[in-house]
């Protein structure tokens, strides 16, 4: 998993906000229609499907960046370990001579 493939998914889950949007006010606005039954379950699908979409790529973004969350702290675990790690081993070297 990349930053660049994390963005990908963001951009999709963004897209798929935004269907899910249009798709739950289109679906608000012929609930309330006095003849709002004429195409509500066609609506009521339609969001469904959009909402399962949204719901879907929420989770994958939530995932991915928890992972790269991870991958960040064990670099970061490794540059701060790194300097010690030469400096004891610089130390050792120079008390052994």
């Amino acid at each position: 998993m990349t930053i660049e493939d994390t963005l990908q998914s963001i951009r999709q889950y963004e897209a798929a906000r935004i269907e899910n949007d249009a798709y739950r006010t289109d679906l608000e606005s012929m609930s309330t229609k006095p003849d709002g039954t004429i195409g509500l379950e066609e609506a009521q699908q339609g969001y469904e499907v959009h909402r399962q979409q949204f719901m879907k790529l929420r989770a994958e973004v939530t995932i991915k960046m928890k992972f790269l969350d991870e991958n960040r702290i064990k670099v970061m675990h490794k540059q701060l370990l790194l300097p010690t790690m030469l400096y004891l081993r610089t130390s050792l070297v120079t008390s052994r001579h």
